[in-house]
């Protein structure tokens, strides 16, 4: 894919291209070309099997299966891979549904050589309405990033793939985007504008031992955050503040307090959210504190 987004105007564009490869051992030549979404039927289809749990034999290690999570987006690259500029854009597929698939036929005739190499066609491009804005989450990092949430209005399914994102002219890096099926909400991100400048202060921290017979560990904290816009427009921000989760009963996250308050929270994330429109020039500050106290001895981990 190439994205392109278009803050200015609202926009962002997709250009959607297959990678074709074919090792039949005979080049195709100036043939025409229909791609589909659709997966071939290897084995049928699932049956409704009993589910069966039973204890786990004594003499055996249970088995333990580390899952490994993916993003819905991967860290920005500097590939460049698939970039086309729009004066040397194909012109897109035919699009056709048949039920449970999407038929693209390749307008033209494509010439297709036989080997490991694949060759790009285009299959669609389209410019869909998007909303542009920005957020951060200090603790993690002093960047503010924008990004575009729009709606695929078409009939089309896009694919997973890596993506080279532009905003307007400029090349801001690669992601991989899932998929995203006509009529679903998508979230681009567009990397950072250094031009929203965040800074995030720890102010005071406080270790204490408390009590006599019952000793418990304590320590306090205090941050102060601070952003401004040197745009030459406003912004629509939302800040993320967070604050530590105990998954533990005997781990408690007390005085809890931010100034100015929050405008909305997630206590079972620890998300607290600031909805901030600065204005050219503006600048915003939170202060927040916290403490986090358990029992005397037992090492926490996950503080700073």
């Amino acid at each position: 894919y190439n994205i392109r987004a278009h803050p200015d105007e609202g926009t962002v564009d997709f250009i959607y291209f297959g990678n074709i490869r074919q090792e039949t051992g005979k080049d195709w030549n100036n043939v025409h070309l229909t791609l589909s979404t659709s997966t071939p039927i290897i084995g049928g289809a699932p049956e409704s099997n009993p589910w069966i749990i039973r204890y786990i034999p004594k003499e055996k290690r249970p088995l333990t299966r580390y899952n490994k999570t993916l993003s819905i987006y991967k860290g920005m690259g500097k590939s460049t891979e698939g970039m086309v500029t729009p004066s040397h854009t194909p012109p897109p597929a035919y699009i056709k549904s048949t039920g449970i698939a999407i038929v693209y036929s390749i307008r033209g005739k494509t010439s297709i050589p036989s080997g490991k190499t694949p060759k790009k066609v285009l299959i669609s491009k389209n410019r869909f309405n998007a909303d542009f804005s920005y957020f951060a989450i200090p603790r993690l990092s002093e960047n503010v990033y924008l990004k575009a949430k729009g709606k695929n209005i078409t009939n089309l399914i896009y694919l997973e793939g890596n993506a080279n994102i532009f905003v307007e002219s400029e090349y801001v890096g690669n992601i991989s985007i899932n998929k995203i099926a006509p009529q679903q909400t998508f979230e681009i991100p567009l990397g950072i504008d250094r031009r929203i400048q965040l800074t995030h202060k720890l102010i005071k921290s406080l270790h204490e031992i408390r009590g006599t017979i019952s000793k418990s560990e304590k320590w306090s904290y205090r941050f102060k955050t601070t952003v401004e816009n040197y745009r030459e427009k406003p912004v629509f921000l939302t800040l993320i503040e967070q604050i530590p989760v105990s998954r533990e009963k005997d781990i408690k996250v007390k005085n809890i307090n931010f100034s100015p308050k929050q405008d909305s929270m997630d206590k079972d994330s620890g998300n607290y959210f600031f909805f901030l429109n600065l204005q050219t020039g503006e600048k915003f500050s939170v202060k927040q504190k916290f403490s986090v106290e358990w029992p005397y001895g037992k090492k926490v981990r996950g503080l700073l």
